[in-house]
């Protein structure tokens, strides 16, 4: 199954199909089409490779795609139901804070 045309073919005859199997997986159809189009990505490369049921093939590509999808560390944001609030410095203790520590560092003795 060398030939790039055999492959074309092969992506419209059973995209839908796939497609689906990677819904199965997902739960998602955004990210099924993610993970279809990253999985056909990866098996256009070894298309000359591929021997005997390429839709086997493929859907096993879909599979080991989406698992080391999962188990890639996720430092996403986490969405909270309210976000915390942080309450602002007031710029006027700081100063008369900050005014207090020159002062008493001015009594000290030079040495």
């Amino acid at each position: 199954m060398a030939d790039r045309t055999e492959y074309d073919q092969f992506v419209v005859d059973r995209s839908a199909r796939l497609l689906r199997v990677a819904y199965l997986l997902t739960g998602d159809w955004a990210a099924a089409e993610d993970l279809l189009q990253t999985a056909l990505v990866k098996v256009w490369f070894a298309w000359p490779r591929v021997r005997g049921d390429a839709e086997a093939y493929v859907r096993r590509t879909i599979v080991n795609t989406y698992l080391s999808w999962r188990r890639r560390r996720w430092t996403g944001e986490i969405p909270q139901a309210v976000p915390e609030r942080v309450e602002a410095a007031d710029r006027v203790t700081q100063y008369v804070e900050r005014d207090a520590l020159w002062r008493m560092l001015a009594e000290l003795p030079r040495r």
